[in-house]
């Protein structure tokens, strides 16, 4: 969980390597923020004046609450967005005074630290804001609290302290800032979705988890967040590196993130396997124009490196007789039991030490979730990134290890069915002193 401001890599290596460089102001700026988190701070610290200063448009932080609002976060999201918001508003007017007021930018030592003092107290009333399982200790090891109040303060304490001091370029500093932001809104999310679990079902399913915050954005210099660098990322920090990986995507549709792995990996041979059931209901010119769009975006490459399969997940997992997937990627219907079935039908395609991977790990896609939970192989750290996606590494495809997985994965799916359906009860009679066969 670090990298989230990919930006500033550079300059934070060396404020780590040696703090002597870093003398005067910009230290002073670091050293407040570090004695905020420590608890150090007092009842004047909390009556701060704003800065009275124009600031141009461009050169405003991103402020990401409405988005929050719009796609239905929890209200402590929009808390902590609002937080950011303001000490990142006081960054840029720190950094401007300084610009121009060389000589007094002492002054503005005790505006920063009220700054700091401020976001973490909205940070405190953040938690009070959070369900009961904000308050469990997850798979993470650790509380959605105690990241909100801990760890969150820590991970934007460079970014911020390095615009403000001036030691970052503008527009870098800006965007660490608002990256790091981004990213820990969804480790957060995550944090509360194994919350949930934990209240649940104990640990029985997840017992291990691991948020990697770097993984969506180590690609690419400008921090872009996508999932196709998660799926590499997870390729390359496998039990096995592997140079010329078969990757399989279940779940096409405009082919964007194909074309980007295609593209970033050039000795990666790529399977896509899609209903896309348009074609039938809407008829091959209306309905067809997705199909068209993937088979021309994946055309560079198909014949040599690509192939596109049209049909459904199970029946083609079962007609393959191609050489096992380093990856699997699941990405298709995202209802629980469809969800299910995909990972079950192509989890025994991978070999051991291969990345099985799903897109949608998030609250608004509780079928995706439970499907990730539920799949899980018993002992199996299940990893998390930025741009919902998740996964596991297959483990050692022993006798012992895939009896007990196909027992638990095929007792989640007839559970689940007999339950959707209503006669749950009547299964659990009609099979009492029965156990389930591998």
């Amino acid at each position: 969980m670090t990298g989230f401001g990919r930006w500033l890599e550079n300059e934070e290596k060396d404020f780590i390597r040696s703090r002597e460089t870093w003398q005067g102001l910009p230290l002073a700026f670091f050293e407040i923020a570090e004695q905020a988190i420590a608890g150090r701070c007092t009842w004047k610290d909390y009556r701060r004046k704003r800065i009275p200063m124009n600031v141009p448009r461009e050169s405003l932080p991103v402020n990401r609450t409405a988005a929050l609002v719009n796609v239905g976060a929890p209200q402590f999201h929009h808390v902590i967005s609002n937080g950011i918001y303001e000490i990142a508003m006081t960054a840029v007017y720190v950094r401007i005074f300084c610009g121009n007021f060389v000589e007094q930018c002492s002054q503005m030592l005790p505006t920063w630290q009220s700054a700091w003092c401020m976001m973490l107290r909205r940070f405190r009333q953040a938690t009070r804001l959070l369900t009961r399982s904000g308050f469990v200790q997850s798979a993470f090891g650790t509380t959605t609290a105690a990241l909100i109040t801990q760890a969150l303060p820590r991970e934007i304490l460079f970014p911020l302290s390095a615009l403000a001091s001036g030691k970052a370029e503008f527009g870098s500093g800006l965007a660490a800032i608002d990256n790091a932001s981004i990213v820990f809104t969804e480790f957060l999310e995550c944090a509360q979705l194994l919350g949930d679990e934990v209240l649940e079902h104990g640990d029985r399913r997840v017992a291990h988890a691991q948020f990697h915050g770097d993984a969506a954005n180590w690609l690419a210099k400008k921090g872009t967040l996508h999932r196709f660098s998660v799926l590499l990322f997870a390729l390359k920090h496998g039990p096995v590196p592997i140079a010329q990986p078969e990757v399989v995507e279940i779940g096409v549709d405009h082919a964007d993130v194909s074309v980007r792995l295609l593209e970033a990996h050039p000795e990666l041979k790529w399977l896509g396997v899609d209903l896309y059931p348009d074609v039938d209901t809407k008829g091959p010119e209306k309905g067809g124009w997705i199909l068209s769009h993937a088979r021309a975006a994946v055309g560079p490459w198909l014949g040599s490196r690509a192939q596109l399969l049209v049909g459904h997940s199970d029946t083609a997992a079962l007609s393959w007789r191609g050489p096992s997937f380093d990856l699997a990627f699941v990405d298709a219907d995202h209802s629980e039991i469809a969800a299910i079935k995909d990972i079950a039908a192509w989890s025994p395609l991978v070999r051991s030490g291969g990345v099985l991977a799903g897109h949608d790990y998030a609250k608004i896609w509780p079928g995706v979730v439970e499907a990730a939970h539920a799949s899980l192989p018993p002992n199996v750290t299940l990893h998390l990134a930025p741009d919902m996606v998740f996964w596991w590494y297959q483990p050692h495809n022993t006798e012992q290890s895939l009896r007990g997985w196909r027992k638990k994965t095929l007792k989640c799916f007839l559970w689940i069915i007999s339950y959707k359906n209503g006669f749950y009860e009547d299964l659990q009679e009609s099979s009492h002193g029965e156990s389930l066969r591998s």
